[in-house]
């Protein structure tokens, strides 16, 4: 083959339609590739075969154009068939075009083209969709779309809308050329067909409001969107547009306009500040709330809204200002303000600007709202979640230091216990034994401030404690600084830790006494009080309902509002370094919250402070039966006590204290452990000493545990801080024996033989 020839083989095979050649009797002389491909087959299915035996289509084939004049009652030009495709059960839709080719050899020849209509008609059949969807959106519309001649603004469509709000037939839209113009209201007639001709000649789109009168007499007000349409050269021949019913809105304008007065009052009596302002900040207009917000006695122009009168920080006037300008709208813009007379309120400002016709801004109008009160609310629970937060990190802190106390003053004592009083060795000991019980009074404080401290509260009198101190406080404060107690008369009861509530006045004293350098008062008031709903509200933590208060207020220095908002937290302290802990007031917060009270600090520089606590009221007891105390028992012991602790040195400690003095002591490292110890173990455990904290299993569950196969078990916990599932809140329930760590090996000795000791209590549900 020729290479030319080879060329035009591949053109013909590259041909996106079948080609296939046909002598004059109709028997197919040569086919192309696509052909093959499309319907499945191979050349030699095809190549000699007759057409009707290759081609079969399905039903009758439907010409498209009818036989050609040229040719007489020749093949048709065009024929749309379904040919099948070979081996599966799909039809494809194709158009047959024969035509005569010339050939060099004389004999005629026929060109049979086999067009692929598939994709064709599925372009049609979405188009036939779009267009169905088009017309019934088009028809749904709440308004009238139309289209019109662009000179003489005869109708040629309109939606089925134009006859349900104006009650004409749509017929009589289309078919009088004047109709628009004639129903327009006769009032605004002329001047609506002389805007509507000199934009249309202008060549601009437009909108343009007018009446129009229905058929059943009444007059409606319709707005008409228009667009130009325009031919391939430009000029306008058609018209399109969209007329919208108006009415519900021009009878809104009327009724605004009718309330402008009714509107006056409310902008004069609203209780937010309204304001209207120049784009420099000069006030054009504000109501009597804003006046007053702002510290000024009416709302005449004087006020400015720049950064040197109201906002107090420049940065967020330019903030401010930023988002103004790059979206012509703030909403709930937050910032501190400065009143008239110099104090400082937060607010909320949200405001927008407003344009003339040419897109400049002429003026901005908002709404401030004065959200100090709220602001104050969010200081406050943030505080509280903070105290919180720092609150569960210093009592896990005091349990594992806790732990380290406790091997350091147990060892320290056992050390003692074997060193003779010549032994120079001795006094190193004790001071490391001293080291360590300071270390233990900085863990209860941290305790106490965390509220895991163990309390054993009881009903009583705020006046008997506040009476029982005075002669300590005397001596505590000195003389240079004069105590006035102001006891109220049928003062109610509390449900709290007396020796906690002295601890409370104490550290107070304390640092009242630290305030006033060159003497002064201070002053212990209590007080039936009720705290009301609206209190609560402005106090984020506070419950209403009736409360004891104790105040311990001070003429000293004074505190500002930066150190007001720390003096709380453990360590903060704002005395020299040496003088103190900074752990005396965590210490009152502590309790006071533990107590189930609140506490609030109000000082100013320079005028002294008062702290006030507000305990809740309990009803007295009719009569309290105090409990039997078992009789001081000797150290020793023969007993088996099952010893779960999971600080080895703790637990090894604890092991050899108990074995000197003579028990059999098991030993565990965690709940499980212990559970397999007492399964291994042949006789019975006298005691359960367990921590209460521990990885996997608690304390708690370990004794429920045992239960069952030990019944017999006493149970002694001990901890470095407490778990509700000893104790509620911090308070120890009356059947838990408990032993707060840090210990010495003299506490824990005695502890386990005052349990041993004591009588058989009912357990628990659970345990």
């Amino acid at each position: 083959m020729l290479k030319s020839e080879k060329l035009a083989q591949e053109i013909v095979d590259n041909v996106p339609a079948g080609l296939l050649v046909l002598s004059e009797d109709l028997r197919i002389l040569s086919v192309n590739r696509w052909f093959l491909e499309v319907f499945r087959l191979r050349s030699e299915d095809v190549v000699g075969r007759g057409l009707h035996e290759v081609i079969r289509p399905e039903g009758p084939p439907q010409s498209a154009g009818g036989p050609n004049e040229d040719e007489g009652e020749g093949p048709p030009r065009d024929v749309f068939l379904n040919l099948p495709v070979s081996g599966t059960a799909e039809k494809r839709p194709v158009r047959v075009n024969i035509t005569n080719i010339e050939h060099g050899d004389g004999e005629g020849r026929l060109l049979l083209v086999v067009e692929d209509l598939s994709e064709t008609l599925r372009l049609w059949a979405a188009a036939d969709e779009s267009e169905r969807r088009l017309r019934e959106i088009v028809q749904s519309l709440d308004a009238i779309v139309w289209e019109a001649d662009a000179s003489t603004f005869q109708f040629s469509f309109v939606s089925k809308r134009a006859e349900e709000l104006m009650g004409y037939p749509i017929g009589q839209w289309t078919s009088e050329p004047a109709f628009w113009a004639d129903h327009i209201y006769l009032d605004d007639r002329e001047k609506t067909l002389a805007f509507c001709r000199s934009e249309a000649a202008a060549g601009r789109d437009y909108e343009v409001e007018y009446r129009m009168n229905t058929a059943d007499g009444r007059v409606i007000w319709l707005r008409n969107i228009v667009r130009l349409v325009r031919d391939s050269e430009g000029r306008v021949v058609h018209l399109r547009g969209v007329m919208v019913d108006i009415n519900e809105r021009r009878r809104a304008q009327e009724a605004v306009l009718a309330s402008e007065a009714k509107y006056r009052t409310l902008f004069q009596g609203v209780p937010v500040g309204i304001y209207r302002a120049t784009p420099d900040g000069r006030m054009l207009e504000a109501n009597p709330a804003l006046a007053q917000m702002l510290g000024y006695e009416d709302s005449s122009g004087t006020m400015v809204i720049d950064t040197d009168t109201i906002y107090v920080d420049a940065a967020a006037r330019q903030k401010w200002q930023a988002l103004m300008d790059k979206r012509g709208l703030v909403r709930d813009f937050e910032t501190q303000a400065r009143r008239r007379d110099g104090t400082l309120i937060w607010l909320r400002d949200s405001a927008r600007a407003v344009r003339d016709a040419q897109g400049k801004v002429i003026y901005h109008e908002g709404i401030l709202e004065d959200i100090t009160e709220r602001k104050q609310l969010e200081e406050q629970l943030r505080q509280s979640q903070k105290m919180e937060a720092v609150g569960r990190l210093a009592g896990g802190v005091a349990h594992d230091f806790n732990n380290l106390l406790t091997i350091i003053s147990g060892y320290s004592d056992l050390l003692l216990d074997t060193l003779p009083e010549q032994d120079r060795s001795r006094a190193q000991v004790e001071e490391i034994r001293k080291a360590g019980t300071r270390a233990a009074t900085l863990t209860r404080q941290l305790l106490a401030f965390s509220r895991s401290q163990v309390m054993a509260p009881q009903v009583l009198g705020l006046n008997a404690v506040v009476a029982n101190m005075d002669k300590m406080l005397r001596r505590l404060i000195g003389e240079d600084i004069e105590l006035v107690t102001i006891l109220g008369e049928n003062l109610a009861n509390v449900h709290a830790d007396p020796g906690q509530i002295e601890q409370v006045i104490m550290n107070l004293a304390v640092n009242a006494r630290d305030a006033m350098p060159q003497g002064g008062k201070l002053t212990l008031e209590t007080a039936n009080v009720s705290l009301d709903e609206a209190y609560a509200r402005m106090h984020v933590t506070v419950q209403a309902g009736d409360y004891v208060m104790l105040a311990v207020s001070d003429t000293g220095i004074g505190m500002d509002s930066h150190t007001q908002a720390h003096i709380f937290e453990p360590f903060f302290t704002t005395k020299e370094k040496g003088k103190g802990t900074g752990l005396g007031l965590a210490t009152v917060y502590g309790i006071v919250k533990q107590t189930g009270g609140y506490i609030w600090v109000y000082s100013e520089p320079g005028h002294g402070s008062t702290f006030k606590m507000y305990l809740p009221k309990v009803e007295p007891l009719s009569s309290q039966s105090g409990q039997d105390k078992t009789a001081q028992s000797p150290a020793r012991g023969h007993e088996t006590i099952l010893l779960v602790e999971d600080e080895p040195a703790l637990r090894a400690m604890v092991r050899g204290v108990l074995e000197s003095k003579g028990y059999k002591v098991l030993e565990a490292r965690h709940g499980e452990d212990a559970l397999m110890v007492a399964e291994l173990h042949r006789g019975p455990i006298d005691l359960l000493l367990t921590d209460v904290v521990m990885p996997g299993m608690s304390g708690r569950e370990l004794a429920e545990h045992l239960a069952g196969a030990h019944r017999e078990t006493k149970i002694l916990y001990m901890s470095g801080y407490t778990d509700d599932a000893i104790v509620h809140h911090g308070v120890l329930a009356s059947d838990v024996a408990f032993l707060q760590k840090p210990f010495t090996p003299d506490a824990v000795v005695r502890k386990v033989r005052e349990v041993l000791d004591a009588a058989p209590r009912p357990r628990r549900s659970g345990q």
